[in-house]
Parts: C-alpha cells; structure tokens; sequence
C-alpha cells in the first residue's frame, strides 16, 4: 500500500508539472481554436452557460456539452481548473485499475498495471485536451469496473448499466461493445441469473441514453439514437476515395453538404454500397489498411496530436 501511495502521489505531482509545462512553453496549443472540436464544444458550453440551449439534434457526443457547461457554471471558463478536473477523473481510473487487477490477477499486477497507466502518454495528453475521450475512458472503465464485481447485488448490475450509458453518450460508439457485455454476464453467472443481470443492465443503459433520443426526435423528426455523426463519420472512413481516416475538407466537405441537403441522409450509405458492389476487391484492400493504421504506432492527429503534445 506504501508503492501505491507513493505512485498516486507521483500521479499528482507529474500532472500538475504536465500542465504547468504547457501552460508556461505553449499557451496557445490547448486553447480551443475556432473551427475546431474543441472550439465548438467550448463555443457551445458557453452557450448554454449563457442561456442559449443547444439547436436541432446532436451532432457530436452529447454529455460533453453538458459536462463542459456544468464545469463553467460552477468556476467560469478557466480551462486550467478544467484540466485538474480532468486529471482528477484520471487518478479515480488509475485507482479502479488497481483495483481490477487486484480482483482478477493479484497485488503486485495491480501495482504494476496501475502505475503504467499513471504514467502512460497518450493517457496524461488527451485527459488535457477539450475532447470527450477522458470521460470515455472513466466511464468505460467503471462499467467494466462494476461488471467484473463477484456479486449478485442488483445495484452493481444497475451501476454496469449506467456507466454504459454515459460513456455511450460520451463517445457514440460505445455502442459496439455493449453485446459484449452481455455475454459477459451470461457466461459469468448462467443463462438465467446472467440474462436477468443483463436485462437490468441494458435497462439501465438505455433509460440513460433515451432523454438524448427524444430530444434528438423532437428536433429533427427522425429516430436518432444518440448522434448523426456516425453517417458521415462512416462515409468518410468507407467511400471510394478515402484514405481511411477523416480526410476531407474545404471544397469537398461542401460538396457533400450539398448533396445530402438536395438528396437525403441516404447519400452516405449509398455510395459506400456502391463503392463495394463496384471494386469489392479495392474495398477490402482498405478494410486491410484500416487495420494496419488501427494496430500501428503512429497516433493519426486530427487537429491535436500526441506526437507533438509528446515534443
């Protein structure tokens, strides 16, 4: 407990020099420029501080927005006190990392996987940056946390549940994994016990999910789970010119915009199937590539990067 005393307060010390480094040689970096991710979740939070609520469905990841404005309301727009916020939501990671490990393993592969998290790069960087990735990691972190727990207390299957939910509506995708969630339950307690397990757990996902849908309904008309992104998200990663990653700008965006304000949603989809239909072949090639950037070790930067976080 010493070790583990000692790493959180090293985890304490290396963020608070992290920042303060930033802050001192690289004012500018971490300030949410317009035209960006981050300038629009920051131009929006203020927004909302303000009394102007959030237009038409959501585009992006919805909790964000919300956690952004409710950290503004209660200190202003110090984006400093954002980051300690942030880094604090790290330590609790770290800890249920500990923990975990603990559980499945034993101690001293908890200490170790704990303070290689502590330590880790990419983690310490994107925890300073206004995306929702930090929030995504905390909350997966505690479904799994409360899904991995030896009990059969409904309340921990309810947490699982819930902790689902906001890290879907903190990163949409989530969403992938949640039938392995389900299988996870069933094989751990049975096919009756863990079947209700998961019904509770699902349950809890998706009342968490559901005050998004309906407002996305009520703004749009259109039954959207949680945000319209993925269409153009999966356009950019699947049409025939792309390379794979997000890869479009300026002219051709608005080409797009055009095209799908004159012919519908249905645009994203169709040239996708039209592209495998025409060149299955070519389609696969890039369905390879796509693993090979996935698994490699170059972190792709759309508007901050770790490389140059890194330097």
């Amino acid at each position: 407990m010493l070790v583990v005393f000692i790493a959180f307060v090293l985890m304490v010390v290396f963020r608070l020099i992290f920042l303060n480094q930033i802050k001192a040689g690289d004012p500018d970096f971490f300030q949410p420029a317009q035209g960006t991710d981050m300038g629009m979740y920051d131009q929006a939070a203020m927004d909302m501080v303000n009394g102007t609520p959030l237009a038409g469905p959501f585009f992006y990841h919805p909790l964000y927005y919300y956690f952004l404005s409710f950290n503004y309301f209660i200190y202003g727009h110090n984006l400093f006190i954002l980051r300690l916020v942030m880094g604090f939501l790290g330590l609790l990671t770290c800890w249920m990392t500990y923990s975990m490990a603990q559980r499945v393993f034993d101690r001293q592969v908890a200490v170790i996987a704990s303070i290689l998290l502590a330590f880790c790069g990419y983690f310490i960087y994107y925890e300073s940056v206004i995306l929702s990735i930090g929030l995504t990691t905390f909350f997966s972190t505690a479904a799994i946390f409360f899904l991995l727990k030896d009990t059969n207390k409904l309340k921990d299957h309810i947490l699982s549940g819930i902790f689902i939910g906001l890290a879907c509506l903190a990163q949409p995708n989530v969403l992938l994994f949640v039938p392995f969630a389900v299988f996870w339950l069933i094989f751990k307690w049975g096919m009756k016990k863990g079947g209700e397990y998961a019904i509770l757990c699902l349950a809890a996902t998706f009342i968490i999910i559901s005050p998004v849908t309906l407002k996305n309904y009520l703004d749009s008309g259109r039954f959207i789970l949680i945000s319209t992104s993925g269409e153009v998200n999966f356009w950019l990663g699947n049409h025939k010119g792309s390379l794979g990653w997000f890869d479009v700008y300026g002219n051709e965006l608005e080409a797009l915009e055009k095209r799908v304000h004159s012919e519908g949603q249905s645009v994203y989809l169709h040239d996708v199937w039209q592209f495998i239909k025409n060149d299955p072949k070519k389609y696969l090639s890039l369905l390879i590539k796509k693993k090979f950037l996935f698994w490699g070790d170059w972190d792709i930067p759309h508007q901050v990067g770790y490389d140059y976080g890194k330097q």
